[in-house]
């Protein structure tokens, strides 16, 4: 019986009631819930290691570009250093994250880049073979 309907079983509305019966009429074919976290989760994880996916390559390329901007500056010893313009983080950030500040921190801190103490850059011996094996089409920068 439709809860919808008065005591004769006349109903009160044939709009509440279609849709009463098609509420019912789908709730059998829906997943349950425990599915539907299942799936959520499934996405929610698949989001993340995306996420994680396109950060690494993004950080990569920052990489890649360091160290051939220092080469085609020339900046292969220490008195040839230059001053780099994105290796020091600003206060105010406007667009998207630049991540060649943390690229290259990381670089100085694995001996592929040299820090003097006026702050300019240049590519150690580490660096070089890592430059030649961009140019030959090798990569050869690891995380």
């Amino acid at each position: 019986m439709c809860p919808l309907s008065n005591t004769n079983g006349a109903r009160q509305g044939f709009h509440f009631a279609s849709i009463w019966m098609i509420e019912e009429g789908i709730k059998g074919k829906n997943m349950n819930e425990n599915g539907q976290i299942v799936v959520a989760v499934i996405l929610l994880v698949a989001v993340y290691l995306l996420s994680r996916k396109v950060q690494t390559w993004r950080v990569k390329r920052a990489y890649e570009k360091i160290i051939k901007d220092l080469g085609s500056k020339g900046a292969t010893a220490m008195a040839d250093a230059v001053k780099l313009p994105y290796a020091n983080r600003g206060i105010l950030n406007v667009g998207m994250k630049d991540y060649r500040p943390k690229a290259m921190e990381f670089l100085v801190m694995h001996n592929l880049v040299g820090r003097t103490p006026e702050g300019t850059y240049f590519l150690k011996e580490k660096g070089m073979e890592s430059l030649e094996a961009l140019r030959q089409g090798r990569v050869s920068i690891e995380q």
